[in-house]
């Protein structure tokens, strides 16, 4: 995150529960909706880390069910 976001780097945070669930990902049903608090971890942990100017929404709506 260091190194992306100190080249200039951007991250979008998907929306799908596989990335943003601590479950495994291979019991994660694809068709479950992802939970508010997981969104808010992951971005504020890429915002803590990476800097505002680093996140992004990327929900991935075209490729999740």
């Amino acid at each position: 995150i260091k190194a992306m976001a100190n080249k200039g780097g951007v991250c979008g945070i998907n929306f799908c529960p596989v990335f943003v669930t601590d479950e495994d990902y291979t019991k994660c049903d694809y068709m479950e909706h992802s939970k508010l608090e997981n969104i808010v971890r992951h971005v504020m942990h890429l915002y803590n880390v990476g800097g505002s100017d680093f996140v992004a929404i990327g929900t991935d709506f075209d490729g999740i069910g």
